[in-house]
């Protein structure tokens, strides 16, 4: 049930709007979910069909969280699992399910990873004789990326061989039976804008649509969300373009900033109350964020205490900022009695964490970092999956030629190359040149035997998806057809490590297990979209462990921790080096900076260094120019740390002072 009086005016409002287009400009810890749930929930209390509701986000943990929220505040699963709260890529797929025919696709396709994606991008390469030295496959593979979140088909591309190489690889992923991870949104788009009874039926479906981080979509995303709004027009999204950060991967802040303008007679409503960050931490946040250029202007504010000042310590170099770093969080942690699990340490870089890890370490503190290998990336892990693809779609070429001779079945590079000129000869998928090896005259008879053998074990299991046989059972069988967990402690002379992959592979049987008890219609076609669509941006693996958490600022995104140390304020890191490029790519960075801030709720520790090692040498550095942003008294200066210093007592005395004697000049001024 809604409790409207619990909600501050502004969510109010936007809770309670119902018909025509709004924009709910959602400030950093302004209590968008909850706006979000109670908004949904008001709908149905107000006689909407939960079934006409379409609430999407960008990512499944989003998601979820919506899900038991929604159906915690209804009180009414049946209700609840009515409505459609998807990703844009899950999304994507039910339109494909239903109408991807319409294409030329195959309804059976396999989705295609970004690893499958650049093996396939290889072979179309090597088709076209074009050297991989010479020309980088991840280069085209990220153009190609670009191009379908543009909206742009191969025709609309200049650069003649990028469009021959678009071309191929579009027309491989279709004789694969296969569509990769940005066609989930490209496609739609053009059976939306191109197809109007799909357009009619979805849209005609999904009559309130609601979108979550608005400020984050691209071109396609935009595009596909008009389409389905066409009709009725009812479409709410909520975001902030002062936290749109990702236009490195396609993300275009105008979104949010021309909605209005997309959708004429849009309501615009401001949650400007932050129920996350201490008054000193916002007023850091805001100062930063009002210098930036074409923003809505939002001052955040809150009603908590000011609490502490935000720390600035300058440091002499990356070892000593390191241990200033750990040195004060472990005192912290025990003087305040906290878990490791409240405090974050946040960078621009990866490379930034290397010596924060290693005294971790030294200093046995737990730690963990988002951005490990996630459990459906591993290699025993993608085997199996491309085992289980074979058989849902056998046309799919990389995972086939991926499993063919794994574990070792005597079918070689020569002979899988062998294969494949006789497919070619009979103008026929690879899989259909296995089933008909026999009449193959260049494949020896040991090799045509064990690929018999491959495609009997591969049609059985397909037999047994048919019959409607439980996946678990069926993945059971495959690990036995093949002696996967023998294959597994021959591979890894280690049995510690090899005892470790055949767990992650009993785990994978008990992930169907699971599936299978949750699914509504459960099978092999389904749990592989939703193996596809489990992003490796969503963290969800271990989150209740007490661990100190060392995370890039791109991945701090949504997330909030009690004490959060900054590191690496300095030109070249915030804003990287190679941003310089344009005064749009400078505002981002301020945007990222301003992320960062606003994930401290009750102390932020800002440092920098004055020098650092780079190409092997000592390099200066100078303070980030969004630090000059901050009044001085919002800073407490916290001293110089580190065993070594980088330069001599004397020049590091002397920038110290001069760096200290600014901040307290402007703080007398003030």
């Amino acid at each position: 049930m809604v409790r409207l009086m619990d909600l501050n005016p502004e969510q109010r409002e936007a809770v309670k709007h119902r018909d025509g287009p709004m924009l709910i400009l959602a400030g950093a810890g302004s209590g968008k979910t909850r706006v979000i749930v109670n908004r949904i929930a008001y709908l149905i209390e107000q006689g909407v069909n939960p079934e006409h509701i379409l609430a999407v986000s960008f990512t499944n943990r989003a998601v979820r969280e919506m899900e038991e929220r929604v159906a915690d505040m209804v009180n009414n699963r049946k209700v609840a699992k009515k409505l459609t709260l998807s990703t844009f890529h899950s999304l994507g797929v039910r339109i494909l399910r239903t109408d991807i025919d319409l294409l030329n696709y195959p309804r059976q396709f396999t989705i295609y990873d970004p690893s499958d994606q650049l093996a396939l991008i290889k072979r179309v390469m090597r088709e076209k004789r074009i050297d991989e030295k010479r020309f980088d496959p991840k280069y085209f593979q990220a153009e190609i990326a670009k191009a379908k979140n543009e909206g742009q088909e191969p025709k609309d591309i200049r650069d003649i061989m990028l469009r021959e190489i678009f071309l191929a690889y579009d027309d491989a992923l279709r004789t694969c039976g296969a569509v990769d991870f940005d066609d989930l949104i490209r496609l739609p788009c053009l059976l939306l804008k191109n197809h109007d009874s799909v357009r009619q039926r979805w849209s005609g479906r999904f009559r309130q649509i609601m979108i979550d981080e608005y400020q984050d979509t691209n071109g396609v995303q935009l595009q596909m969300v008009r389409e389905l709004a066409s009709i009725h027009g009812n479409l709410c999204v909520v975001g902030d373009d002062d936290q749109s950060i990702y236009g490195w991967r396609g993300s275009d802040v105008e979104n949010i900033r021309q909605f209005d303008k997309h959708f004429p007679g849009t309501r615009v409503v401001k949650l400007t109350q932050n129920y996350r960050c201490s008054g000193n931490i916002l007023d850091a946040a805001n100062k930063v964020i009002e210098q930036g250029v074409g923003r809505y202007h939002k001052r955040l504010w809150t009603e908590q205490d000011n609490g502490a000042l935000v720390g600035m310590a300058v440091l002499a170099d990356e070892e000593g900022e390191a241990r200033f770093v750990v040195d004060h969080l472990q005192t912290t942690h025990f003087e305040e009695k906290r878990k490791w699990s409240e405090f974050s340490i946040m960078y621009r870089t990866n490379a930034q964490s290397r010596a924060l890890e290693e005294l971790l370490r030294n200093e046995r503190i737990p730690y963990k970092m988002i951005g490990g290998t996630k459990f459906f990336d591993r290699k025993e892990i993608r085997d199996l999956i491309a085992y289980l693809k074979v058989v849902n779609q056998p046309k799919d070429e990389i995972s086939l030629r991926r499993i063919i001779n794994y574990p070792p079945r005597g079918i070689g590079t020569a002979t899988i190359d062998k294969l494949s000129a006789f497919a070619k000869q009979r103008r026929s998928t690879l899989y259909d040149a296995c089933l008909h090896i026999d009449d193959c005259s260049t494949v020896g008879k040991a090799q045509r035997n064990a690929i018999n053998d491959f495609t009997e074990m591969i049609e059985n299991l397909k037999g047994k998806v048919e019959e409607g046989r439980s996946l678990a059972l069926i993945a059971e069988m495959l690990i036995s057809a093949v002696k996967f967990q023998h294959a597994l402690f021959k591979e890894y002379s280690e049995v510690k490590e090899a005892k470790k992959r055949v767990d992650n592979v009993d785990a994978l049987v008990n992930s169907m297990i699971q599936y299978e008890g949750k699914a509504d219609k459960p099978s092999l076609s389904d749990y592989l979209d939703r193996v596809s669509l489990e992003p490796s941006g969503d963290n969800s693996e271990e989150e209740d462990e007490d661990a100190v958490m060392l995370i890039t600022l791109h991945g701090a995104k949504g997330l909030e921790y009690p004490i959060v140390y900054l590191v690496g304020m300095e030109e070249g890191f915030l804003p990287y080096f190679r941003i310089y490029e344009s005064d749009t790519d400078i505002e981002e960075e301020r945007r990222l900076c301003y992320v960062g801030i606003t994930r401290a709720k009750q102390k932020l520790i800002l440092s920098r260094a004055l020098q650092r090692r780079r190409f092997g040498r000592m390099e200066d550095r100078e303070p980030s120019r969004f630090l000059a942003d901050i009044p001085p008294k919002l800073l407490h200066p916290m001293g110089i740390g580190g065993k070594k210093p980088a330069v001599t007592e004397e020049e590091r005395d002397e920038k110290f002072k001069s760096f200290f004697s600014e901040v307290f000049g402007m703080l007398e001024k003030d």
